[in-house]
């Protein structure tokens, strides 16, 4: 009685793995079609995560602003008072700005410092998130008036830090 339960199960079992095996087969062919497809478009594989990150990068910034103490920011951890239309803002600027400029400074470096030493790639990675910082904050303070003060605030009080430090070294002397 048991053989002839086991028998059909056994059967079904089979023809399972055999149907798992042609579509991880199919799975494995659809994923390097995608792979190819993605080394010949390679601005779009840069622009979709660099949107996500800029637009990432805005939200936090709505939402952390109000810790920074020098400006009184519209958004108070409130993420009704979140401006949707900064952050699609800042992932455009991600995807239209920052991938292409980004790509274009590795293809830059790869042709001024060629090789593939794990220090030349790290090097090559942070000169590239310093060039996306600079960006990124270059088109905030275009696009969020409150963040314009506050950097500008921010840089003033700077300004007039180096102003005093030198009149004292020039006093002192």
């Amino acid at each position: 009685m048991h053989s002839g339960v086991a028998i059909p199960l056994l059967r079904r079992a089979q023809f399972s793995f055999s149907m798992a095996r042609r579509g991880a087969r199919h799975s494995f062919a659809s994923i390097q079609t995608a792979l190819v497809a993605l080394q010949r478009n390679v601005l779009l594989c840069k622009m979709v995560p660099t949107a996500w990150g800029f637009g990432f990068g805005d939200c936090l910034t709505q939402q952390l602003g109000p810790l920074w103490p020098t400006e009184q920011w519209p958004s108070k951890h409130n993420l009704a008072a979140h401006d949707p239309s900064k952050t699609l803002a800042m992932a455009g600027v991600g995807a239209f700005l920052g991938a292409p400029l980004s790509l274009a400074l590795y293809a830059h470096m790869d042709a001024l410092m060629p090789g593939a030493s794990l220090l030349l790639a790290a090097g090559k990675f942070t000169l590239d998130q310093i060039v996306g910082c600079i960006v990124w904050q270059a088109a905030y303070m275009v696009i969020s008036e409150p963040y314009r003060r506050t950097l500008v605030q921010f840089l003033q009080a700077q300004q007039q830090q180096q102003q005093q430090q030198q009149a004292a070294m020039t006093v002192a002397c």
